[in-house]
């Protein structure tokens, strides 16, 4: 699906950094305070690490899923990082 052809229905933040400088804990103090905002859940190709929950912290997918789903435009952007990939599906 075109970019252009989606709906808007309100504002998208990204919020961006390198592993460890705090993202999750910035995302989760604005969700505490602001409401009628929406956490999105990354896609990723790595296996999941102890504590992690499918579903919670990410959608874990094999690297074919992964590479099908960029052949099929499914995600707003993506990445390969480390040897994984992960990326926000529409």
């Amino acid at each position: 699906m075109p970019l252009d052809s989606l709906p808007r229905n309100g504002i998208l933040f990204c919020l961006a950094g390198p592993s460890g400088v705090g993202k999750t804990t910035v995302v989760e103090r604005v969700l505490a305070v602001r409401s009628g905002l929406a956490r999105s859940i990354s896609t990723t190709s790595r296996a999941a690490r102890s504590g992690e929950v499918a579903g919670v912290d990410y959608q874990f997918v094999s690297a074919k899923e992964f590479r099908d789903k960029v052949d099929n435009d499914e995600f707003v952007e993506w990445e390969e990082v480390h040897g994984n990939l992960y990326g926000t599906l529409r």
